[in-house]
């Protein structure tokens, strides 16, 4: 239930946010608050002005705003495997309630909880396909989340995605303590095996989406002066988060300074734009 409690907070926490950010409730605040000089912020879903024409150039330019080909490459990857899981969870759900009801009416089975159908109305669900049922409604969730980040404006899809990162590794988690965890003890059996082949797909795909592509997915680059970007960020703003922990981000520039016996200033990486003279003084002297 803690995946689902997860998404629960996630949806109150997205709604609210849509909720302040509604006309009607900018109107009422700004009859306390003085007026904004700001432009209003965009909806998720509203079309963004552009210049561009035909369906390719539309598509390139979109993918460009959410940070190129190889991020919106892994936003898609993620989000299939979002459909994957989805998928994976929903066959789970199908296979054991048909097991159930072949269960139920065997007379000669001699298993103690089976269903019995009252005498008006369907068969009820027991605590374990209430569960399987909340998990297939949480990776429900997370498929519409994981469809909003690569359709979305880049802001809400950066704010959506967040929410879906966090959603999948909670999700990973509880599969590691209930089945992977056990398997590294000499007493405990991981609680799901009764899945088989299922639950370990759904353990592989949860840690791609969860763990893998987070990890190895490049940074989107955001300017640290929107209306001054800089036309080639640093190495070190646009790594994943291995590459940063890693430091190997530095290889390239390490290996070529290996071969050669000395590097121009041309050929070193660009300053970072946090690093500039007139962000440095913004930020110290505000």
């Amino acid at each position: 239930m803690i995946p689902a409690y997860v998404a629960a907070a996630s949806a109150f926490s997205l709604l609210l946010h849509l909720v302040l950010l509604s006309k009607p409730v900018k109107k009422m605040w700004s009859r306390f608050l003085p007026p904004n000089k700001t432009d209003e912020e965009p909806s998720a879903f509203s079309e963004e002005a552009t210049t561009v024409d035909g369906f390719y150039s539309e598509a390139k330019a979109f993918i460009n705003r959410h940070g190129g080909l190889v991020i919106f490459a892994y936003k898609f990857a993620r989000f299939t495997g979002c459909l994957v899981f989805l998928a994976l969870s929903l066959a789970t759900f199908i296979l054991e309630e048909r097991e159930e009801h072949s269960v139920g009416t065997d007379k000669k089975s001699e298993r103690k909880h089976h269903k019995t159908r009252p005498i008006d109305g369907p068969i009820p669900f027991s605590r374990v396909e209430w569960l399987r049922f909340v998990l297939c409604m949480t990776a429900a969730y997370a498929s519409i989340l994981g469809l909003v980040s690569v359709t979305a404006k880049p802001r809400w899809s950066r704010l959506v995605s967040n929410h879906l990162a966090t959603l999948l590794f909670t999700m990973f988690a509880v599969f590691a303590y209930r089945d992977l965890w056990p398997l590294i003890t000499f007493h405990l059996q991981p609680k799901d095996l009764r899945e088989g082949g299922l639950l370990w797909a759904k353990v592989v795909v949860l840690f791609l989406t969860s763990i893998v592509f987070p990890l190895v997915s490049p940074r989107q680059y955001i300017p640290v002066d929107p209306a001054r970007p800089t036309e080639t960020p640093h190495p070190e703003q646009t790594s994943s988060w291995l590459s940063m922990v890693l430091y190997t981000w530095l290889d390239p520039i390490i290996f070529k300074a290996y071969r050669i016996p000395h590097l121009t200033q041309e050929e070193l990486p660009p300053l970072a734009d946090h690093d500039y003279s007139r962000n440095l003084k913004k930020k110290s002297f505000p």
